[in-house]
C-alpha cells in the first residue's frame, strides 16, 4: 500500500469560510452533466464551484485540492480524476499534470482543462473505453491556474475593453515572472557536464545564495515533490509550438563552449561568469532536472487572451491532442524495486543504455519507477546505495508499456 499521500488540503472537508475571501456564496446546486460547463473565462470563484460540482457529480473518481495559495491568498485549486482515490495500492499507476495560466494573461489552457475535466468524467460515466482506460490506470491532477492573481488583474480588463494588452497580468502580484523564477539547476548541469557530476535529479535550492521562490512557485515546487509525476504539459499563449526541455532560449542560450583544460584557472573563471549570468529555470526544465517528470510547455494560442467566442473552437482542435497526450504516459517499462526481503527500495537509480540516453529516473518511497520510451531494444542496469546491482535486456513495444520488477541484494557489511 503507497503511504505518501501529500499533507494537502482536500477542499471537500473545508467550510465555506476557509476558502477565498472573495467568495461572497458557497451554496450552489449540482449542475445538469450535459451543459454546466460554458465556453466563457471562469474566474476563481467559478472554478472552485466547477470542481466542487464535479466531485459531488463523481465522487467515486474526482478529488478536488488546493495545492497552496497565491500572493493574494487565493487557492491554487487542483482536482485529481482517477478510479483510485479513497486508497493508494501499489498498483504502478503513474501520475499525470496538466497546468495551465502561469502567465496570467495566456488563458487558453486555463479553459480548455476545465473542459477535459468535464470531459473525463462524462465519458468515463457513458463507458467511453478511451477515456476508461485512461481514468483507470493513471492518475490525472488538472491545475487550470498556478497564477490566479494575474489572471483576475487581466481579467478585469479583458471585461471592460474586450481586449487585454500585451503583458498586462503576465507577472503574479509581486510584478515576477513565475516561469523565471524556479531555480537555477541548470547552471549545476552545464557545469558539472563540464567539470563531472550529477546532471539530474539536482538538489533544490544548492545553486543560488538567498533565493526565495515566489508562493505559487514555492506550492508548485512542494506539489512535484509529493506526487511522483511522469509526464507533463504546462499550457501557455503567445505562439503555436511545443517546447522541450531546454528548447526555451530564453532558459539557456546554448551550452558553454571552451577549449582551455578544466584545470586552466582562467577557464573556472569564465565558467563561473557564464552561470552566474543566467537566467532562472523554467518551470519544464526545473522538472525534468529535479524530479523523474518529463515535462512540455504548449503555446496553444498566438493571441495571449483571445475572445471568448474562439473557446470552442479551441476545444475541438486540440481534444483529441490533448487525450493522445497522456496516452502517452504507458509507454515504455514500470514496475517495482524491492529487496530480496520484500522491502521497498527508494531512490534506486534506472540507467537505460542507448545512444543519446543519458537521464535517469529514479524510485519513489514505495519502490516504484516508470521509464518512457520508444519502442525498442534497451539494455537497464538498477543500483541503489548497499545492494548490489542488476542489469537486464528489455523490448519495448509500440503502444504498451512492459513491466519489469526489480530484486537487488543488500551488500554485506564487512
Amino acid at each position: 500500500m503507497r503511504t505518501n499521500v501529500p499533507e494537502k488540503v482536500w477542499l471537500g472537508e473545508l467550510s465555506c469560510d476557509l476558502t477565498d475571501e472573495t467568495i461572497d456564496d458557497c451554496s450552489h446546486d449540482v449542475w445538469d452533466r450535459t451543459s454546466f460547463h460554458e465556453f466563457r473565462y471562469h474566474d476563481s470563484n467559478d472554478i472552485r464551484i466547477f470542481f466542487q460540482n464535479l466531485t459531488t457529480a463523481y465522487p467515486n473518481i474526482t478529488k478536488m485540492y488546493s495545492i497552496g495559495q497565491s500572493v493574494d491568498g487565493r487557492q491554487l485549486y487542483a482536482l485529481e480524476i482517477s478510479n483510485n482515490l479513497s486508497i493508494y495500492l501499489l498498483t504502478v499507476e503513474p501520475e499525470f499534470k496538466y497546468i495551465a495560466n502561469m502567465h496570467g494573461d495566456e488563458v487558453t489552457g486555463r479553459e480548455l482543462i476545465l473542459k477535459l475535466a468535464e470531459y473525463l468524467c462524462n465519458e468515463y460515466h457513458a463507458g467511453n473505453a478511451t477515456i476508461r482506460y485512461l481514468v483507470d490506470h493513471t492518475r490525472i491532477h488538472l491545475l487550470p491556474s498556478l497564477n490566479p492573481d494575474g489572471f483576475e488583474k487581466a481579467f478585469q480588463f479583458y471585461k471592460e475593453f474586450d481586449m487585454v494588452i500585451d503583458a498586462y497580468g503576465r507577472e503574479n502580484l509581486h510584478s515576477v515572472d513565475l516561469n523565471r523564477n524556479f531555480p537555477r539547476l541548470n547552471t549545476i548541469m552545464y557545469r558539472n557536464e563540464i567539470i563531472g557530476g550529477k546532471t539530474h535529479h539536482l538538489g533544490y535550492g544548492k545553486d543560488t545564495t538567498n533565493y526565495v521562490p515566489e508562493p505559487e512557485v514555492q506550492a508548485y515546487i512542494e506539489w512535484v515533490e509529493e506526487y511522483p509525476f511522469v509526464l507533463s504539459a504546462n499550457m501557455h499563449d503567445g505562439d503555436l509550438v511545443a517546447n522541450y526541455p531546454f528548447d526555451d532560449v530564453r532558459s539557456f542560450n546554448g551550452r558553454p563552449s571552451y577549449t582551455m583544460s578544466p584545470d586552466d584557472s582562467l577557464f573556472l573563471d569564465i565558467l563561473h561568469e557564464h552561470i552566474r549570468n543566467l537566467t532562472l529555470l523554467c518551470l519544464q526544465d526545473y522538472d525534468y532536472l529535479h524530479t523523474n517528470c518529463f515535462d512540455i510547455t504548449l503555446e496553444l494560442d498566438c493571441i495571449k487572451f483571445s475572445s471568448e467566442s474562439g473557446l470552442e473552437k479551441e476545444w475541438v482542435d486540440n481534444k483529441d491532442a490533448l487525450i493522445q497526450y497522456m496516452y502517452q504516459i504507458h509507454m515504455g517499462v514500470k514496475g517495482i524495486i524491492a529487496s530480496t526481503d520484500d522491502m521497498p527500495i527508494k531512490g534506486a537509480v534506472v540507467h537505460v543504455g542507448g545512444p543519446g540516453i543519458n537521464h535517469d529516473v529514479t524510485s519513489t518511497k514505495d519502490g516504484e519507477y516508470w521509464r518512457l520510451l520508444l519502442p525498442g531494444t534497451y539494455t537497464k542496469t538498477v543500483s541503489a546505495e548497499g545492494y548490489f546491482s542488476k542489469g537486464f535486456v528489455v523490448e519495448v513495444v509500440e503502444n504498451s508499456v512492459t513491466p519489469l520488477n526489480f530484486v537487488l541484494s543488500r551488500r554485506e557489511v564487512p
